[in-house]
């Protein structure tokens, strides 16, 4: 469905993404958008997800048997701590793939209408930049505690 800025009508049938093109990046962008806001939930809630039994993405993550002790240290610990750094680097990697596709569908979109532009981009922004103030907070304070028990 497109929404038409200048009459406010909604139009069953019409695709949003036009072209091949528009409709392959697009995909890419849920994709890579999908899999970053699963990554930065589970970075922000290892501890209590680990207390409450629940499988995260860290789980997933198995660097313990393909790493080498570092500078002699061994154990859980530091294993837990390359996989945390791990699992924050996995999820900017995909954060940058969600700008690299919003900037090019911005191009192809506005080489065509820039009006449709502006209005399917606007919300796309609003997505990846929800996304990014959560991946913020959860950055600078890991929300890790279990629920207080009521």
């Amino acid at each position: 469905m497109i929404f038409h800025m200048g009459t406010g009508e909604v139009h069953q049938g019409d695709d949003v993404f036009r072209t091949p093109e528009e409709q392959y990046i697009v995909e890419d962008f849920c994709r890579h958008a999908a899999a970053e806001v699963r990554l930065w939930n589970d970075y922000g809630s290892i501890e209590r997800d680990k207390a409450e039994g629940v499988l995260n993405s860290i789980d997933l993550l198995n660097l313990s048997s393909s790493r080498p002790p570092a500078n002699g240290i061994t154990g859980d610990t530091l294993n837990r701590n390359c996989e945390i750094k791990s699992l924050k680097k996995i999820a900017q990697y995909e954060s940058r793939h969600v700008r690299l596709c919003l900037e090019q569908l911005d191009t192809l979109l506005n080489e065509n209408d820039a009006q449709r532009a502006s209005y399917i981009m606007s919300r796309l922004h609003m997505h990846a930049t929800v996304t990014q103030v959560w991946a913020e907070m959860y950055s600078s304070r890991r929300f890790s505690a279990a629920s207080p028990q009521s």
